[in-house]
């Protein structure tokens, strides 16, 4: 696990748009995402003008014969930078969102997700200072009982979940589940 870096842009990038172009979700309820894709361009510029973005944003690499190949991404959020961010999930103090975590489906069941996970733990901890790591899962998504491995527990629902329930974000499942994970900082 490493933070984003610019020789792995593109390969992240069309992770993401992989992800959110397989289902029926819409995004924020006015279009498909499969009709949104992140272009090239718009995602480099975007990460590469922000390098705060760049560290919030982990790839999972597997090393095989002749190059590394991006297998897996997630991304991280400490702070409510836009009212957009704010509208699909609040951030509280003290804690750090799991906005986005993909593993390619041929590379699930591996533990790529569990060291995805432990990175964010550990990227919580270590750079946000965070006692608590927050995730927002669809129903049905079969991701939850890794969550709950990890020692996710979910949640009483708040409004938010009124908005999942009406886009199905981003996979057309209706509703979801708050998880959290406390984190046991250094005292």
């Amino acid at each position: 696990m490493e933070p984003l870096t610019e020789p792995y842009f593109n390969a992240a990038r069309e992770i993401e748009n992989m992800f959110t172009s397989t289902g029926n979700g819409f995004c924020f309820g006015l279009c498909p995402y499969r009709w949104c894709p992140m272009p090239q361009e718009g995602f480099s510029s975007m990460h590469r003008n922000d390098p705060e973005r760049c560290l919030r944003y982990g790839i999972a690499i597997e090393d095989s014969n002749d190059h590394d190949k991006v297998v897996g991404i997630i991304k991280l959020r400490h702070t409510n930078t836009s009212w957009i961010q704010s509208l699909m999930y609040r951030v509280q103090e003290k804690e750090v969102y799991i906005e986005l975590i993909v593993v390619l489906p041929e590379k699930r069941g591996k533990g790529i997700g569990t060291q995805m996970l432990q990175w964010a733990e550990s990227e919580a901890k270590e750079i946000y200072q965070a006692n608590q790591l927050a995730l927002v899962v669809t129903k049905g998504n079969p991701a939850k009982r890794l969550y709950e491995r990890f020692g996710f527990d979910t949640r009483p629902r708040s409004a938010f979940f009124l908005l999942v329930c009406a886009v199905g974000r981003p996979n057309g499942r209706f509703g979801a589940d708050w998880m959290v994970k406390k984190l046991k900082t250094k005292a």
